[in-house]
């Protein structure tokens, strides 16, 4: 798949760019990008992502982060954003109170419960106490590392891995 998806952007530069290559600026990725996505259907963030590696691994910095924002502009879009109540181990009044306030996912609980001060708040309007708030900002801090979700979010805080520093640090015996 990476092959063929190299293979096709080879092609469009020879053919539509007149490039190689070794030539190429960010103009001629947006211009492959909108030439993948004139079809409503189909999205370039798989073709981003080959492009992606593609740069990293010959270290062009430059055109890397350009293929990288563009990626993520559109992993955005689609990216389903993990709620709080599918969480192990939560009451679910405190999902319940939570979502009364717009908190119902893990973007909104790390947003809204990143200091201290913001936990107590919290706290004291939904009365949740103030270990639960950070335990679920925790857990939510925790799905930010790839295909951590509901279950391993929950192994790792318990295991006392309460965030993607300390599981990337983690030394078993």
């Amino acid at each position: 798949r990476n092959v063929l998806a190299m293979r096709k952007f080879l092609s469009y530069l020879k053919e539509e760019r007149k490039k190689k290559l070794d030539e190429i600026t960010s103009e001629d990725i947006l211009a492959y990008v909108e030439t993948i996505e004139k079809d409503k259907k189909q999205s370039a963030k798989g073709s981003l992502y080959v492009l992606m590696n593609y740069f990293k691994f010959i270290e062009d910095e430059k055109l890397l982060s350009v293929t990288i924002d563009l990626r993520e502009e559109r992993t955005k879009k689609s990216r389903r954003i993990f709620p709080i109540r599918e969480f192990l181990n939560i009451n679910p009044n405190y999902v319940k109170k939570l979502g009364e306030i717009g908190i119902k996912n893990v973007e909104q609980m790390l947003e809204k419960g990143k200091t201290v001060k913001q936990r107590k708040a919290l706290s004291e309007q939904l009365g949740i106490p103030e270990g639960r708030i950070l335990e679920l900002v925790q857990l939510s801090d925790i799905t930010r590392m790839g295909y951590v979700k509901a279950k391993l979010s929950r192994l790792y805080h318990d295991s006392g891995l309460v965030s993607p520093l300390k599981v990337a640090k983690f030394k078993p015996e």
